[in-house]
């Protein structure tokens, strides 16, 4: 009977390279599992190879975390040399030596890096490994690797991802993308990040000032450049426009230089890094998303929980996506400074657009709740 009880529990071992951005989001809200599971049906743990820059655990969740490096260990360019090999080596010893401390029987990778990691931990056994993939795994391995790393790690990514017992992506197209680039025979499964909702109430536009928004890493991935010069062409034209930036990066800095340069500094606010947005985005009218690339893009369906018109990229994965191609919101091309301006402008004049557009958001948001997330989750882990 001892037996029969103790085999009804699962030990999840979760690891990720770091909890600063949206894949912290979505690794926080993992632990909230443990709500819609069976009571002590599921013991859960952390692993997190680098510590966080910005992010700070309330105490009821530092528990779960485990972590290896200091924050900022990584390079921003790998290439295939000595440190990068040994420093692989040690992440694959220290997650060794955890896996025979906690003794899981399920796996969640987050990402490429992660994904290897336990990919090579688990090489020989029959636990259960769940691959998951939030960003474009091409698109980041030009960006941040040399060409030979690059192919060598597509034919390593494809020979461990095929042995995954599930493979998880974050949109149908990146699924899509995935299964094209690695040559599976089975379409990864998609899970979409969850939000709870924030508003049943559209917002207005015909306020005193009109608070714009954006929140993400202040990294060249991210361009608030584009949002930048965007917002310095608005606010010539209507002086009661405000934007806040919400978030902490190498180009910080780059930016505030930019935005006095631009003679708006008076009109923009950096706020840096928050644990939690959710009173900023209450406080504001328009939500703007100009990533270069992205996986799905979480703080985009966050944005729309509470109501707000959403002007974001056209980005391959994500956005188009959440949006289902311009319906739910305004879909701008990459890096395109005029568009932008001009979908700004058309909330603030149109009432009946933006009326539209919020009622939208609302409606969307229900699409992607967090409750759908978890349960799938449920299902990936129990079944």
């Amino acid at each position: 009977m001892a037996q029969a009880q103790k085999s009804k529990i699962n030990r999840l071992l979760v690891v990720v390279k770091s909890i600063d951005g949206g894949t912290g989001t979505f690794v926080l809200n993992l632990l909230k599992l443990n709500k819609i599971m069976p009571k002590k049906s599921l013991v859960i743990k952390i692993l997190v190879l680098e510590g966080p820059e910005f992010r700070v655990l309330k105490k009821n969740y530092s528990a779960f975390f485990t972590f290896f490096r200091n924050s900022n260990y990584y390079p921003h360019f790998y290439s295939i040399n000595f440190n990068i090999c040994f420093s692989f080596f040690q992440e694959l010893i220290w997650i060794k030596n955890q896996i025979k401390i906690f003794n899981p029987n399920v796996f969640i990778g987050v990402d490429i890096h992660a994904n290897l990691l336990i990919s090579l931990n688990t090489l020989f056994s029959k636990k259960k490994l769940i691959l998951t993939t939030h960003n474009n795994v091409i698109s980041v391995l030009k960006s941040r690797s040399s060409f030979f790393l690059r192919i060598i790690l597509i034919k390593v990514i494809s020979f461990f991802y095929k042995r995954a017992t599930y493979l998880v992506c974050t949109s149908k197209l990146l699924s899509v993308n995935l299964s094209n680039i690695l040559n599976l025979k089975i379409r990864p499964k998609v899970v979409y990040y969850g939000v709870l909702a924030k508003s049943n109430t559209t917002k207005r536009v015909d306020k005193k000032y009109i608070r714009l928004i954006s929140v993400g890493r202040l990294v060249s991935q991210k361009d608030f450049s584009t949002i930048i010069y965007s917002f310095s062409s608005v606010q010539s034209k209507f002086n009661n426009v405000k934007l806040m930036i919400i978030g902490e990066g190498e180009l910080k800095n780059t930016l505030m230089g930019m935005s006095k340069k631009l003679k708006i500094d008076n009109k923009i606010k950096f706020i840096g890094w928050k644990n939690s947005v959710d009173k900023y985005l209450k406080a504001s009218d328009i939500f703007i998303f100009s990533s270069l690339i992205e996986g799905f893009g979480s703080v985009i369906i966050e944005a729309m929980s509470y109501g707000l018109p959403v002007i974001s990229t056209d980005t391959s994965y994500g956005p188009r996506e959440i949006l289902n191609n311009g319906n739910y919101g305004i879909l701008v091309p990459i890096g395109n400074i005029k568009k932008m301006g001009k979908a700004i402008i058309d909330l603030i004049t149109n009432k009946n657009l933006y009326a539209r557009m919020s009622k939208k958001s609302i409606e969307r948001t229900k699409y992607f709740t967090i409750d759908k997330m978890l349960n799938k989750y449920k299902t990936l882990i129990t079944s």
